[in-house]
């Protein structure tokens, strides 16, 4: 956070680590950093995700965890970049599976900045944007609310969704945060653990069920994970 000044983080659990290999944390005092087991994403190498805490703003700071993406474009952004990225180039076209794609040039105006904006944001969040030609439907369902990028989704998190389940409930377990900031687009974020909660629920797709973890319980030791879980399916 370029300019920002030093946040002092004291006698408190501070940090919730993801990693993807196994390791001990630096100590650093006014810091504690919980170092548990650590998965591996196949295909991409291994991922680190950490949340840190600040009590006295009760603050969540995250990585690529989650993120918020404003409806229009911020100031950062160039009109230059913007009608560049509106105009029907080669990503659209390719995108655009066999649709008439208009060749004709870019007018400077609100519109069409806006189109940019939305193009840019698709291109980012996904491998793969199914419509740039019209943006504003998927764009619509990725801006003004928390969510997970669907691309940290799709390569990180479905491949190991019960330790983040793990790190999700740790964080909202422990940290009663009431505005996130996050390392990627809108920052800070009036949002509580309940969104927090709410940008991890597709996680649930790819749980295991009550049934089958009460199973995991019956054939393996230990098993405290699966049996907290089960417990808590079956009471909800």
């Amino acid at each position: 956070m370029g300019g920002a000044q030093a946040v002092e983080l004291a006698d408190q659990p501070a940090a919730r680590v993801l990693r993807g290999l196994p390791g001990q944390a630096p100590q650093r005092r006014g810091r504690r950093h919980p170092v548990g087991s650590r998965d591996r994403a196949e295909g991409i190498g291994p991922y680190v995700e950490v949340a840190f805490y600040h009590k006295p703003s009760r603050t969540l700071l995250v990585t690529d965890a989650v993120i918020f993406v404003p409806r229009q474009p911020p100031e950062c952004i160039s009109k230059e970049s913007l009608l560049a990225s509106a105009k029907n180039g080669l990503a659209v076209k390719i995108l655009s599976k066999g649709k008439e794609v208009p060749d004709e040039p870019v007018v400077d105006n609100k519109l069409n900045r806006q189109k940019g904006w939305e193009r840019m944001v698709l291109q980012i969040l996904f491998l793969g944007p199914s419509n740039l030609l019209e943006p504003n439907a998927s764009f619509a369902k990725m801006s003004q609310k928390l969510i997970v990028s669907p691309i940290v989704k799709t390569l990180v998190f479905i491949k190991v969704p019960e330790k983040v389940r793990d790190w999700v409930d740790r964080i909202t377990a422990d940290w009663l945060f009431r505005r996130i900031i996050p390392a990627h687009f809108s920052a800070p974020i009036n949002a509580s653990r309940s969104d927090f909660l709410a940008a991890f629920a597709f996680l649930d797709e790819f749980l295991p069920s009550a049934l089958q973890l009460h199973l995991v319980c019956l054939s393996s030791s230990p098993c405290s994970w699966a049996r907290q879980r089960a417990i808590s399916l079956l009471t909800t």
